[in-house]
């Protein structure tokens, strides 16, 4: 007997991709399953760069990966971060496809 299971996703984030974020704001990746957070955090880049702080929290038991700036994102400036995928779940299967989203400062 065999079971299948679903591959770990980002399931949505807050903002949509092409929202707006304020400067102090967060970002948010809202996972299918519970994710491995080192590695994870590991495949999290964001472009332009910039100095981020990563927290973790729970939603109806999925993990979600809250990112915020050290200290600020700059004004009216568009981003793109992106979850690679070596981001994997705590059985160690990986995204099966990178997740980016844009946002863009207020």
């Amino acid at each position: 007997m065999s079971f299948e299971t679903e591959s770990p996703k980002v399931s949505y984030t807050v903002p949509q991709d092409g929202g707006m974020v304020s400067l102090t704001g967060e970002i948010r990746f809202i996972f299918n399953t519970v994710m491995d957070k080192d590695k994870t955090k590991k495949a999290f880049s964001i472009s332009p760069e910039v100095p981020v702080r990563f927290d973790w929290g729970t939603q109806n038991n999925y993990d979600v990966l809250a990112i915020r700036p050290s200290s600020s994102f700059v004004a009216s400036q568009t981003y793109v971060a992106t979850i690679d995928t070596f981001a994997c779940d705590i059985t160690n299967n990986q995204l099966k496809e990178k997740f980016s989203l844009i946002f863009s400062t207020k």
